[in-house]
């Protein structure tokens, strides 16, 4: 039986189910074989995970994942990642980020300004970040008094 992981989005499973799913995907049907790709992604030969989204990739298996924009607030910036695609293979979310941060070198109040540019986030780093820019705007309002206009 698998069993919850620390880690948001991930769980844990017997060896014995991972050499049955690395079975499905693995078989002399197709005739092609990938080590040579497999090897070559993997660090460590007990990676399995990358051996079965390798297989997924290959198959056309794509995995459904929440598109939900994120949004983060880190110190004076309130982050806003929105889903661009994924990379099953790599383990990564790709997403364009925009920030919205308190310039304090403007004036008193400071003013808010937006950058744009394109970043990855790991599976489990997208999941946990938060779906509500009223929660973030809420924070951030709390913090510096000033709603920032770029969202």
């Amino acid at each position: 039986m698998a069993k919850n992981n620390c880690r948001k989005g991930f769980v844990e499973i017997p060896q014995m189910t991972l050499n049955a799913l690395k079975g499905l995907l693995f078989n002399s049907e197709n005739g092609i074989d990938l080590s040579a790709i497999i090897n070559d992604l993997r660090p460590d030969p007990q990676d399995e995970l990358t051996a079965i989204n390798v297989g997924l990739v290959y198959k056309g298996i794509t995995p459904n994942i929440d598109q939900t924009t994120r949004y983060k607030i880190d110190w004076k910036r309130l982050y806003r990642y929105e889903y661009v695609g994924i990379s099953l293979i790599l383990g990564i979310v790709k997403v364009r980020k925009s920030i919205a941060y308190f310039n304090e070198s403007s004036n008193s109040l400071g003013e808010w300004e937006k950058e744009d540019g394109v970043e990855v986030k790991g599976f489990d780093e997208w999941l946990e970040m938060g779906t509500s820019s009223d929660d973030a705007l809420k924070e951030l309002i709390e913090k510096y008094g000033k709603k920032p206009e770029v969202f």
